[in-house]
């Protein structure tokens, strides 16, 4: 089972990563497109937990409806946790190596906006001290780990038990 769900945590992650690569090279990842990025690789999570439980779940057999969600949920929550291992790793060398500067852009924005909306000088540092904590690599992938274990445990409940209903039985099948 763990194989399954580390070639469907890996192909979820590599289908992130080529869209988050893409955007950074075609230059667009401080427009609205690079917006997207974040939530393309969730939408590739939800269907990747889908895929892998149905794969998961044919290779297994449930004997009763309770082990069969059960049995569901997890699987899908394991491909979730790999996924989730996996693209904050990417997400660490990413804002580390190959787009260093992403931060220093966004808070330099941040700051130009407050100046232009008229904050004063204590409000400009006190911007300046938060964003420094929350913008960094580190930060980013903390937040990109615990936020994809998060989602994929509600998105792998929700598709297990959705899966082992009397509609979506024949999905399984």
């Amino acid at each position: 089972m763990n194989q399954l769900a580390i070639k469907y945590a890996l192909i979820i992650t590599v289908a992130s990563i080529i869209v988050k690569l893409a955007i950074y090279h075609a230059g667009l990842q401080h427009q609205e497109i690079g917006r997207l990025s974040l939530l393309i690789p969730i939408l590739f999570l939800l269907i990747g937990i889908l895929l892998g439980i149905r794969a998961m779940s044919k290779s297994s057999s449930n004997i009763d409806e309770f082990n069969g969600f059960k049995n569901d949920a997890k699987n899908g929550i394991r491909i979730a946790a790999f996924n989730a291992i996996f693209f904050s790793a990417f997400i660490y060398l990413y804002y580390s190596q190959i787009d260093a500067g992403f931060f220093q852009y966004r808070i330099s924005e941040g700051i130009k906006t407050l100046f232009e909306q008229g904050a004063s000088k204590e409000e400009l540092i006190q911007y300046h001290q938060n964003a420094h904590f929350f913008l960094n690599p580190a930060r980013q992938s903390y937040f990109t780990f615990f936020g994809y274990l998060f989602m994929g445990l509600l998105y792998s409940v929700a598709i297990a038990f959705f899966i082992n209903t009397k509609t979506f039985k024949r999905f399984k099948a």
